[in-house]
């Protein structure tokens, strides 16, 4: 393997790890607002 085919290689798997990344990060993202969600409620039942 060429050092430019490596090159081109090494970007393309950043570019996937970069997408994969993203999509984690926004799935993150609603577990943390449903917990936050189900905390509040549990909060609620605690009040009563």
């Amino acid at each position: 393997m060429s050092e430019d085919q490596f090159t081109k290689l090494f970007k393309y798997v950043e570019k996937r790890f970069d997408a994969v990344d993203d999509k984690f990060e926004a799935v993150d993202k609603r577990f943390d607002d449903l917990s936050n969600v189900i905390d509040g409620y549990a909060g609620k039942i605690d009040n009563r």
